[in-house]
């Protein structure tokens, strides 16, 4: 019983490397687009959502090579009876996905209300009979509004087929610790010098960019001519990756809100002009707004404030006269509050309910005006000891010994 026991527990540790975690990711995305699909009708939208989990593909896809790059993967090879295994499930795959998308294909093609498949070919098992036919349907299957559903359910079965020729070849990898044993900086540093920053090259790809705003999250102190600014994300890349299923769960509401109102909005002309009856239309745009306006807060209560906050960056200026603290987001930027140097209090360290792996589970509050505001939280042990210390010495000293003592800082 031990023995089968510690095979479970070690099979159930083995899921949990990043590749794993973009797939799942990407399956409950496409469910919740074939849910949204078929609650608001099958042709609505046209392949809009078949386009929609292709772009979603795009971008786990660069996240994963982002992630390999930064850790200087290499391939491996596979060799031994790994390499039988690969040749194996390539060669059923080829041969597995088109004949998924001909009985796909035919089988939701009725004939006067019959259920079998319109296609009962004596040669089904024959694979060069199946590669023929699926290179004839595909076409229409693609171009038809009405199979938009089946065509997100199809990409959702080849890519779990792709995956698996991809792990079978050791491209990508169920086990975290397997990764890493594949790569050459396995561990990325946590502290860098801002020389260092300032030489690092920006992805060229918008891919890489889009994954590098969210894996890559750094605390920045830098002198400016008249002034110290300390800059860092409100959401770390550790608060996303400790809270990766509530995000994933928010955005795939906010994404089938946006959805909902995109469709509604579309097919009001619609709706209107299916009757000349003035009363009738009234009727109907009220009906559509009334399906609307909820969907409208439900988009709005989770962009604001939990998506939003990720894409906000605070930034704390400390300059000869008083601590701006500003938060910037879209290429705007607002003021939170100013406190002359004179009027500074003790910033306190409350400890906070959420906990985070390797960070410190506390926030840096300042008292100012009856209101405890926050300057900073969750974030690296040397980064809190750094606003920390760069606040008691802009409080207790003047600003030119302040500055002069100031030394740049870069951590990821």
């Amino acid at each position: 019983m031990g023995k089968w026991q510690f095979k479970a527990e070690s099979k159930s540790k083995k899921l949990d490397s990043f590749d794993y975690q973009l797939e799942i990711a990407f399956y409950v995305i496409g469910f919740v687009l074939m849910i949204i699909g078929v609650i608001l009708g099958k042709d609505t939208g046209g392949n809009g959502a078949a386009i929609l989990i292709l772009l979603v593909a795009a971008v786990l896809s660069a996240m994963g090579i982002k992630y390999r790059r930064d850790r200087q993967w290499r391939w491996r090879g596979v060799q031994g009876k790994d390499l039988f295994k690969a040749i194996g499930i390539t060669a059923l795959s080829i041969f597995m996905l088109p004949d998924i998308l001909v009985n796909l294909f035919h089988g939701f093609t009725r004939s006067n209300g019959a259920t079998e498949f319109a296609w009962q070919s004596s040669d089904r098992f024959n694979p060069l009979v199946v590669l023929t036919e699926a290179v004839r349907v595909f076409p229409e299957f693609v171009s038809n509004p009405e199979y938009s559903i089946y065509l997100v359910f199809f990409c959702l079965v080849a890519v779990s087929i792709i995956f698996q020729v991809l792990a079978a070849w050791k491209v990508v990898y169920l086990s975290q610790a397997e990764f890493l044993q594949d790569c050459c900086h396995p561990h990325l540093k946590q502290n860098q010098s801002v020389s260092h920053f300032h030489n690092r090259r920006s992805p060229d790809s918008f891919g890489a960019k889009f994954s590098a705003f969210f894996s890559c999250r750094p605390f920045i102190v830098r002198k400016q001519p008249n002034s110290v600014t300390v800059t860092f994300s409100k959401v770390t890349s550790y608060d996303l990756k400790a809270n990766f299923g509530f995000i994933l769960f928010m955005s795939l509401f906010f994404i089938g809100a946006i959805y909902g109102i995109a469709t509604s909005i579309i097919w009001i002309p619609e709706y209107l002009n299916g009757t000349a009856n003035s009363a009738e239309q009234t009727t109907l745009l009220l009906v559509s707004m009334v399906q609307i306006i909820p969907l409208i807060f439900v988009a709005w209560f989770i962009w604001n404030p939990w998506l939003k906050a990720i894409f906000i960056r605070t930034v704390i200026e400390f300059n000869s006269e008083q601590i701006i603290v500003w938060e910037k987001a879209f290429g705007s930027q607002r003021q939170v509050l100013s406190i002359p140097q004179k009027d500074l209090l003790t910033l306190e360290e409350k400890r906070v309910n959420t906990q985070v792996p390797q960070v410190r589970n506390t926030s840096l509050r300042i008292r100012y005006r009856r209101q405890n505001i926050e300057l900073a939280g969750h974030l690296l042990p040397q980064a809190m000891d750094t606003v920390q210390d760069i606040y008691d010495r802009y409080r207790h000293n003047k600003f030119s010994q302040f500055y002069h003592q100031t030394q740049e800082l870069y951590l990821e």
